[in-house]
């Protein structure tokens, strides 16, 4: 009879822990509050960070170095990526730093990836209204090389993950 009991008991409570579970679950909110939270004008990031043959890039010279976007196109090249064919930039433009990427809410995540091979000293100019997956990489005077596979590594793990943009909101996978 003292087993019967226990047995009862115990039943009662595993299909009151199963109950409690299933409401528990079920009542999480914490995904939609993300995206409750974000205003709907607001451009929807892609954070995802894709490997290499997925991101493509345009790259600028922005030095005084003739033939520097080239190079840098055809080592990007070397190592995977997807890379236009170089011209002019829109407008000349000298940059005074290592490098800038421009990017918009499609490339936030590729753009991390880039920024890595620069060992995360790239600037980046977000630009929410920007459609596409292209990155445009501005070369700048502070450029010496792209960094070596294991520093990439090494510099995607010192970044983290890539920070969302203000005024924007992250994109549900």
């Amino acid at each position: 009879m003292a087993q019967v009991r226990a047995f009862v008991i115990v039943g009662v409570l595993v299909v009151g822990a199963a109950a409690g579970i299933a409401v528990v679950l079920g009542k999480d909110s914490q995904r939609d509050a993300v995206v409750a939270g974000c205003p709907s004008e607001w451009p929807r990031a892609d954070m995802t960070l894709p490997a290499v043959r997925d991101i493509t890039l345009a790259v600028f010279n922005g030095t005084r170095a003739a033939g520097t976007a080239a190079t840098v196109a055809a080592e990007f090249s070397n190592r995977g990526f997807q890379v236009r064919p170089t011209r002019k930039a829109p407008k000349p433009e000298r940059v005074a730093e290592v490098a800038v990427l421009r990017h918009g809410p499609d490339a936030v995540g590729a753009a991390h990836v880039v920024d890595a091979y620069f060992l995360g000293k790239a600037t980046r100019e977000y630009q929410p209204d920007r459609r596409g997956t292209q990155i445009d990489v501005v070369i700048g005077e502070k450029f010496q090389a792209l960094a070596q596979p294991t520093d990439v590594n090494i510099a995607l793990a010192d970044m983290g993950h890539p920070k969302v943009p203000p005024q924007t909101c992250v994109r549900e996978v």
